[in-house]
């Protein structure tokens, strides 16, 4: 099997494969689908330029993604902060591999205070491993992202790929504005943006909220994501900021799409942990 598959984290840029070695008659459908349930994988993440040992225990269900992420000190230069264990959630599109993760909460805290940090990459069935960056945070004070290279690589776990599946939980593929509330660290804050599906798990887009209104004072930052259309879920990782007389820091948004209502609803993660759940609520 050929595969090709790039996926720049907060560049928007798409995932493509080449798989045309397992066409003809009775080939299965292109998938680089993760394992379905329990797996565990090793690996380095890269932060400030400096690479640390990561590995991941990770739950999968039909691409809903959930677990635990063990992210250590550097072993040669260690900067003094042991280690830390803290949970993620995330998307998977197991058509074109996309894997978007954002952080939750620590489960055991570092030794000095660090930032929580999600993932946006892709899982490569030929070479079982996911390749991408380390996802953090930018604010209107510094308008800067340190996350670097990641690569991850599976040690353990043995279920079945995730199908491609029904797509009864869709986005439309084009570009739509949605507007709707937001709540985490204050009081409730109006939210509007534009997001573009590209029919193949890739979003790109922008999230604007208000201070505590939209009227009073707009922030406007980038995002990428992943986007599931069997189950809906959406994973938005955060860019850089294009508009912001704040510093406030940008954040990571997960939630599910409701094609009926035509919204989607979940929850915010900031660098210190979650905001509280049902607290992202957008309609397009």
């Amino acid at each position: 099997m050929r595969h090709l598959c790039l996926f720049a984290a907060l560049t928007g840029s798409a995932c493509t494969s080449d798989k045309s070695g397992d066409s003809g008659p009775g080939a299965a459908a292109e998938t680089n689908g993760l394992p379905e349930g329990d797996s565990t994988w090793e690996g380095t993440i890269e932060v400030s330029g400096i690479v640390f040992p990561f590995s991941l225990e990770l739950t999968n269900s039909g691409g809903d993604l959930s677990g635990a992420a063990l992210f250590e000190d550097h072993p040669d230069t260690p900067l003094g902060f042991g280690s830390g264990r803290y949970t993620l959630t995330g998307t998977h599109e197991p058509g074109s591999g996309l894997v978007a993760m954002a952080p939750g909460e620590w489960l055991d805290e570092p030794d000095i205070e660090l930032e929580l940090l999600g993932f946006s990459g892709v899982y490569d069935a030929d070479t079982d491993a996911m390749t991408g960056m380390a996802a953090d945070y930018a604010s209107g004070s510094d308008n800067a992202l340190v996350g670097g290279p990641a690569s991850l690589t599976r040690t353990g776990g043995s279920g079945a790929p995730t199908a491609v599946g029904a797509r009864a939980a869709a986005l439309p593929t084009d570009t739509r504005s949605f507007s709707g509330t937001y709540t985490c660290t204050s009081s409730e804050r109006e939210v509007a943006g534009e997001l573009t599906y590209d029919g193949a798990g890739a979003l790109t887009g922008t999230v604007s909220f208000g201070d505590l209104s939209l009227a009073e004072s707009t922030n406007t930052f980038a995002v990428t994501g992943v986007h599931n259309p069997s189950t809906g879920g959406v994973t938005l990782i955060p860019g850089l900021y294009s508009e912001t007389d704040r510093t406030f820091a940008t954040f990571f948004v997960e939630a599910t799409y409701d094609p009926a209502a035509d919204a989607f609803a979940g929850g915010g993660r900031v660098n210190v942990g979650p905001c509280p759940t049902e607290a992202w609520l957008a309609s397009f």
